[in-house]
């Protein structure tokens, strides 16, 4: 659901117009079919070759088409994970019967990893969608709209986009007591446990296959923090990472996200997390 990413048809086949997308039973025409599809495993060969323009796309598209096939003929389910289809979660819950795991994370630590990939955030895409703007942020509104109106400092832009999606988490929690919400900290600390208790709660057959991949991609000898440059760097050392934002804001700039959160933070991190 990220507008600037390449489409790619064969996996979803609609347009998403905006940042942060609000999906509801007024607006979903145009994508109720490509989440369907795609939450079939179902490739769409047409639209997908008909987007090729080199022999390495052809080898891609080859490649996603077979792959979707095996995995549909085994029986999968299709995992979404997209935190910008955060303000769609109820529709896609609703209408596919997705089982929602919402993962939470300090915002500190959020805003330190805006920092450091200079990721500025378009407020005028949540002003751009009524209905968003009066079923969830309608209190912000005054502050989306200063935001939008003058562009404000990276730190605050991350505190800003935290709070405005963690006060909807917070709603979420409380109307929907089936849905699985995690702190990326606890997971952190103790990453085999919480992902065998996960994979409990969503009927996944844990192994020992997965035991030890989960054990690869958290464990000591890994990196810290990605390098620089680079968006996704998935094998970290779990347990130093959760407080690695010391390092990399100030303590000027911890006191700013903390003040912006407010009450909405302390919902979900106590004053020992700072």
């Amino acid at each position: 659901m990220n507008p600037g990413s390449p489409p790619r048809r064969g996996i979803f086949a609609a347009t998403i117009p905006s940042w942060c997308l609000h999906i509801t039973e007024n607006n979903d025409a145009r994508f109720r079919p490509a989440f369907a599809r795609m939450l079939d495993l179902r490739y769409d060969w047409v639209r997908a070759l008909v987007g090729v323009r080199s022999a390495p796309a052809l080898r891609r598209v080859l490649s996603e088409g077979r792959h979707f096939r095996s995995k549909r003929r085994a029986g999968a389910r299709a995992l979404v994970k997209d935190p910008l289809a955060l303000f769609s979660a109820e529709w896609l819950a609703a209408n596919f019967a997705m089982r929602v795991v919402i993962l939470i994370r300090h915002p500190a630590a959020f805003a330190a990893s805006l920092k450091r990939l200079d990721w500025k955030f378009p407020f005028c895409e949540l002003l751009a969608q009524p209905e968003l703007m009066r079923n969830h942020l309608s209190s912000f509104a005054e502050e989306i709209h200063h935001f939008d109106e003058h562009e404000q400092d990276i730190i605050d832009q991350a505190a800003l986009v935290w709070k405005l999606s963690h006060h909807v988490i917070a709603r979420y929690c409380e109307s929907h007591p089936d849905w699985i919400f995690l702190r990326n900290e606890d997971l952190s600390r103790a990453p085999v446990d919480g992902f065998r208790a996960l994979a409990g709660s969503l009927g996944i057959p844990w192994s020992d296959v997965l035991e030890e991949r989960v054990r690869q991609y958290s464990d000591p000898s890994n990196p810290v923090d990605a390098p620089d440059g680079v968006v996704f760097q998935l094998k970290r050392d779990s347990r130093s990472n959760i407080d690695a934002w010391k390092r990399h804001l100030s303590p000027e700039e911890v006191r700013r996200v903390r003040e912006s959160v407010d009450e909405v933070g302390a919902c979900f991190y106590s004053e020992g997390d700072w």
